[in-house]
Order: structure tokens, then sequence, then C-alpha cells
């Protein structure tokens, strides 16, 4: 069988938009030969829905407190 084990588990595509910062780290591991989308894949199963939902809701408070903003 050709490829690897990510290789193989790698079946869905998506589009997406991401900040600067992500661009320019997601940039990093481009110039480092890393392939992105197993990059992605990993953070997201090993964090997982519940704290994405918190670290978005987090950043997301932490963004209205810097703009003077309250957020709910």
């Amino acid at each position: 069988m050709k490829g690897n084990r990510f290789d193989r588990l790698m079946g869905n595509q998506y589009s997406i938009t991401v900040s600067d910062e992500t661009h320019a780290i997601l940039t990093q591991a481009k110039e480092k030969r890393l392939k992105v989308s197993q990059i992605v894949d990993i953070a997201v199963k090993t964090l997982g829905l519940d704290a994405l939902q918190r670290l978005q809701k987090t950043f997301r408070q932490a963004e209205a407190y810097l703009d003077g903003e309250t957020y709910e």
C-alpha cells in the first residue's frame, strides 16, 4: 500500500480562511516541508470541539476587552 497511515485517513477537504498570524505559522510549516493539512488535523483532534469553543470565546472576550467593549 502506498503512502503512510495519515495519507489513508485524510479523505475530507475544507477550504478555510485564516488570520495573518495563522497564515504565518502555516507558511513556516510549509517551509519546513511539513504537511499543513496533517498539522491542522492533529491540532483539531487533539483539542476537540469543547476546547476549541472555549478558546474562541476567550479570544473574542480578550479582543473585545482590548477594544474597550463587552462580549457576552
